[in-house]
């Protein structure tokens, strides 16, 4: 890829995250996930038979390390959205 071609690749990219329409919805999936990443943990939890106990909570345990995450990234596209700055 040459010099021309990558800062076409850049400008197709920023007109693309700068859409307002792109950001909400791309913060609503992000919640979405933080949902799912926080019901997949607390499921695996509940789950866990006496054979794979310390299996079904390590899982529970990184799946739960996501969900701080995914609701950060939704915060932060929400909060360019509407022009807050922090």
């Amino acid at each position: 890829m040459n010099q021309k071609d990558f800062q076409k690749y850049v400008e197709i990219l920023s007109t693309y995250s700068n859409d307002r329409k792109n950001r909400r919805m791309f913060s609503d999936i992000f919640l979405g996930l933080g949902a799912l990443a926080f019901a997949g943990s607390v499921a695996s939890w509940m789950t866990a038979s006496r054979e794979n106990r310390a299996y079904r909570e390590r899982l529970a345990l990184f799946l739960g390390l996501f969900v701080p995450s995914c609701l950060l990234i939704s915060n932060r596209l929400l909060g360019e959205e509407t022009g807050e700055e922090k």
